[in-house]
């Protein structure tokens, strides 16, 4: 009897600490997360942003506390030399940058999770098509997370190349604050090797269109964004569906380490304007 006591006042505990974790929650830090994402089976989707989630610029001014100031250069950039040549001249970033995770572990987590049998999908706001001197941006996105350890391919090994059309987004419309006005862009969301580009369309119509084509409807999402609106949309999306929904604000990249050096941000789009190439904090450190 005492035992039987025991193991119903166990499951109640386990239950009870498992619906905690529903809804939306923050977190600064990756071993925050670890307990949540211990839930997911393999009904679960695991969904994750990219940009400041599972990468981040090396360089400083590059790097999220800073996007203000980033922000006045480029517009300070632009102003002199013209949309279209700030646009080359940004791509030349991108392409010559060097990322890095916003946590080690989240690469691990990741494979462990696909070991598993769980699926893990990128969603991202990236555009897709060419943008400067980049000829494909999805191919640069998928390369760019590639060369620190994330493989999302391993989710989806036998679904192909998608170019989503206005008739599978359902209305899905462009959102208000695109990251940069150099990325804009009229190219359709585009799911590439486990990762889907949303170009800046609703990531909520993004991911119906994707989860359309996939034939999947999980019974729980787990979504990890640094950005709450993006998981309040994902959130509506999955209680319409009745889907489990779990929303993590994830603001670990968003922890300024020192001050901005501002001098070396400067001679840094200096070059790049002068010369046409990107130099990294390192190097243009070196005496």
């Amino acid at each position: 009897m005492y035992k039987t006591g025991l193991i119903i006042v166990l499951l109640i505990f386990s239950i009870s600490q498992h619906l905690s974790y529903a809804g939306i929650r923050q977190a600064k830090n990756f071993k925050e997360i670890k307990s949540i994402l211990n839930y997911a089976g393999q009904d679960t989707l695991v969904i994750f942003d990219v940009d400041d989630v599972l990468l981040m610029p090396s360089d400083q001014i590059l790097q999220r506390p800073f996007k203000k100031q980033l922000e006045e250069i480029e517009a300070s950039m632009e102003a002199r030399v013209g949309k279209t040549e700030a646009r080359k001249l940004y791509s030349i970033i991108l392409s010559q940058r060097q990322v890095q995770p916003v946590d080690l572990q989240i690469v691990v987590t990741i494979k462990n999770l696909q070991q598993k049998g769980i699926k893990v999908l990128a969603l991202t706001n990236a555009p897709v098509g060419s943008f400067g001197h980049i000829r494909s941006m999805e191919n640069w996105r998928q390369e760019e997370l590639r060369s620190i350890g994330y493989d999302f391919e391993a989710s989806w090994p036998n679904l192909s190349f998608k170019a989503f059309s206005s008739a599978d987004l359902r209305g899905g419309l462009k959102e208000k604050h695109i990251k940069s006005r150099l990325f804009a862009t009229d190219n359709s969301p585009t799911f590439i090797k486990g990762i889907l580009c949303t170009c800046h369309m609703s990531k909520r119509a993004a991911l119906q269109a994707f989860l359309t084509y996939a034939k999947l409807k999980p019974k729980k999402i787990i979504y990890l964004d640094d950005k709450l609106k993006y998981i309040k949309q994902l959130q509506e999306f999955a209680l319409k569906e009745g889907i489990e929904f779990i929303g993590i604000e994830y603001t670990a990249a968003y922890q300024k380490q020192q001050e901005l050096n501002y001098k070396r941000a400067k001679k840094q789009f200096l070059i790049l304007e002068r010369d046409g190439r990107w130099i990294s904090d390192k190097n243009i450190d070196k005496p």
